[in-house]
């Protein structure tokens, strides 16, 4: 799957003291962009970031009580102005059903559903990788926008996604799926992002932190549906 898309109403409606200039300006430049990614295990230094690896006693606790954990920082070692998220959610389905999800672009279109365009552009004999492409749509008079990515595949608890092209100056991240018993499973995600368009971190941040839950929320629901129901184990890219 891979996307995860910010609306730009998510970053202008918090803001009512925008001048209406600037909100046009952003409008018109923004528009509004896919957000996307996640990076790897190792932890980082900002003491208010998670890692994949562990969580706070705190952050366990909300999980197993049905609830999303979800951080979003910049860290200011690093010269990118990257905005960096995690999320996690706890889901009753096993890896392989959340797997075949996230790679089936149909379905990730009703997970994201500003997405208007998921294609796979070239695949790797062995299955091993691909390069998409998605469009997002973000409101009325809007126009799209377009990310594409390269996805490195460990089948099926793994997801590496790397910026080829598009409208994101960085986005690079991980998925990670860690089974916590055969009809359960913990889905972390990780990113650094940041658009190629200026925008104050504030806004950035608060847009992410209303649009990550949601998708997140939506893959939950997805994949406790299709729980049910049969889909192809280490489902392939369509």
């Amino acid at each position: 799957m891979a996307i995860i898309t910010i609306s730009l109403s998510s970053v202008l409606k918090p803001c009512k003291k925008t001048r209406p200039r600037l909100i046009f300006h952003m409008m018109l430049r923004a528009c509004f962009y896919i957000l996307t990614a996640i990076i790897g295990f190792a932890c980082v230094a900002n003491a208010g970031s998670q890692s994949l690896q562990s969580l706070s006693p705190e952050a366990e606790a909300r999980l197993l009580r049905g609830d999303l954990v979800i951080s979003v920082w910049r860290d200011k070692s690093q010269s990118d102005n990257a905005i960096e998220v995690f999320g996690a959610i706890d889901i009753d389905a096993s890896a392989e059903t959340i797997w075949a999800l996230m790679l089936d672009c149909n379905r990730t279109m009703e997970i994201v559903t500003q997405m208007t365009l998921c294609e796979v552009l070239e695949v790797a004999p062995d299955g091993s990788w691909d390069i998409r492409r998605q469009k997002i749509k973000p409101g009325f008079l809007l126009p799209k926008s377009t990310s594409v990515f390269r996805s490195d595949y460990d089948l099926p608890y793994h997801i590496k996604i790397s910026l080829l092209g598009g409208d994101m100056k960085v986005q690079e991240g991980e998925w990670i799926l860690t089974p916590i018993d055969t009809v359960k499973t913990r889905v972390s995600y990780r990113a650094r992002l940041r658009p190629k368009f200026p925008i104050p971190n504030g806004l950035l941040k608060r847009g992410i932190r209303k649009d990550i839950p949601r998708v997140l929320k939506n893959l939950r629901t997805q994949s406790e549906q299709a729980q049910t129901k049969y889909i192809e184990p280490f489902g392939k890219p369509r």
